[in-house]
């Protein structure tokens, strides 16, 4: 008999209290141990997922009752149902929470679902109970995961379609309409490698030897793998539909890439035919090499949030502008030179400057005062976004007022302005674009004022700090386009 089933007098209750959310809890029984008090995992359930949205403490009152609230959470943004998903004991002393001891619902207790808030906030759509209403909501996620595909080619054939890429961890399924992203725990590729590696060391006479067990396990951690499904596609071909398919899904790991600053790669696909009988049969394969050119898309998501790519997807699906500057990005992170890397960053940045700024705007500081330099004659001049500087400056400046975010986040510690490590990232961009590369041992290049300048700032910190500062611009200006708040 579980701790759950020796409970008696059990009940839960949920009830919103003006923007707060309140828990009560009646336990009367082992429940929790001696010296522990209680956490409440709050799911909540709405059109786009399932997910944990809070944990509430609860405090022991007379009665066995444990109550907490979840304060200012009843308001736009916050499911309108919601469940009470998992009691879990935690140690008074070392905070240290007893997974194993966690009562969890539709396990040790019937589950425990409450609508929240008044009609206006449920919608006029809400269902009268909250069985039916988690059934209605479901239903309309099913149909988003599941929609049907159409290539656009005319075929009315049905396909299903499996695409696996590798160089992206992904820890839970997550989804675009039409296309589901599943993680894989396990995965054996590459497992051919150590043997083959085994025998050419046997070959030349080596006494080394990989372990295939070791080598997989690390194999697998470096390359994470996942796989993408496509449910239903009409297409008038397995070839087209692959080819559909696999733009959907270029496009939604180009919007992951953001998330983990790493760039997936596909690797292969499998398409299957449902038969006039309704069976499915195998029909194609793609393998890695073939010529399809992917889509290009991006979000910014600081997590790994269904709500966050949902919005990204259906802001930017049909923005062509930024599905270029999110495909740019991606390019660069499969850059291996560290100033090319830079270069493809620094040059993003530009054209989304002139985009929004063209060559006549005022280029302001932080508090709004036009920025001026000297000219050839040391009169000081107004800068404007004409020179490359003040276009990439004022595009990351903005973004950085309009999300109050400070402008030394982007400036690698260095204790300067974001207008001089501006001029930081434009020595090394100019030296990329006019001599092929920035030679930091270079005696000829050396001797220019440029990379002097921007030698000196590499003794003071390491040039992969203004890089990584550089590249947290460009995905901080996306991620305000993409949520269209500049």
């Amino acid at each position: 008999m579980t701790e759950a089933e020796e409970l008696s007098n059990f009940s839960i209750k949920v009830a919103s209290v003006n923007s707060d959310l309140e828990i009560q809890v009646t336990i009367d029984g082992a429940f929790p141990p001696p010296d522990h008090h209680v956490t409440a995992s709050i799911y909540g359930h709405d059109d786009v997922s399932s997910d944990w949205y809070a944990g509430v403490n609860l405090t022991l009152t007379e009665g066995n009752v444990w109550v907490g609230r979840a304060a200012d959470v009843v308001h736009e943004g916050w499911p309108h149902l919601v469940e009470v998903a998992a009691l879990t004991p935690v140690d008074a002393n070392s905070g240290e929470a007893l997974q194993q001891k966690a009562l969890k619902a539709g396990v040790d207790y019937k589950r425990s679902l409450h609508l929240i808030g008044d009609n206006e906030f449920r919608g006029s759509d809400c269902a009268a109970t909250p069985d039916l209403e988690l059934q209605r909501l479901a239903d309309i996620r099913n149909e988003r995961v599941n929609r049907t595909l159409r290539t656009g080619d005319g075929g009315s054939k049905e396909y299903r379609v499996a695409f696996l890429a590798d160089g992206v961890l992904n820890t839970r399924s997550l989804y675009i309409p039409g296309v589901v992203l599943f993680p894989v725990n396990a995965s054996t590729r590459g497992s051919d490698i150590p043997e083959m590696f085994n025998s050419l060391l046997a070959q030349s006479g080596w006494p080394s030897r990989m372990d295939p067990t070791k080598w997989i396990a690390e194999y697998s951690r470096r390359r994470p793998v996942v796989v993408a499904v496509a449910a239903s596609v009409k297409a008038g071909s397995g070839g087209s539909a692959i080819q559909y398919v696999r733009d959907r899904v270029q496009s939604f790991l180009h919007l992951m890439s953001l998330l983990r600053g790493a760039e997936p790669q596909l690797i292969s696909a499998v398409a299957e035919i449902r038969d006039p009988l309704g069976e499915w049969k195998p029909e194609l394969a793609w393998i890695d090499g073939a010529p399809y050119g992917g889509n290009l898309i991006g979000g910014f998501i600081s997590g790994e949030d269904q709500h966050s790519i949902l919005a990204s997807w259906d802001a930017i699906e049909a923005d062509e502008k930024i599905q270029l500057w999110i495909s740019l990005y991606s390019d660069s992170l499969r850059e291996q030179r560290w100033d090319f890397k830079w270069f493809r960053l620094f040059n993003l940045l530009e054209s989304i400057g002139l985009e929004r700024y063209g060559d006549t705007s005022l280029v302001k500081d932080f508090s709004g005062a036009v920025i001026q330099k000297p000219d050839n004659r040391n009169i000081l001049r107004n800068v404007k976004t004409k020179e490359a500087r003040g276009k990439v400056y004022q595009t990351v400046r903005d973004a950085s007022v309009l999300a109050s975010v400070a402008e030394s986040s982007f400036c690698a510690n260095t204790g300067e302005s974001l207008w001089d490590v501006a001029r930081i990232w434009t020595d090394v961009r100019n030296a990329v674009a006019h001599e092929g590369g920035y030679r930091e041992n270079d005696s000829v290049q050396n001797l220019t004022t440029r990379n002097q300048r921007v030698n000196a700032a590499f003794a003071r910190q390491p040039k992969d700090s203004y890089l990584h500062g550089l590249d947290e611009a460009v995905r901080h200006v996306l991620g305000m386009l993409i949520a269209k708040r500049m």
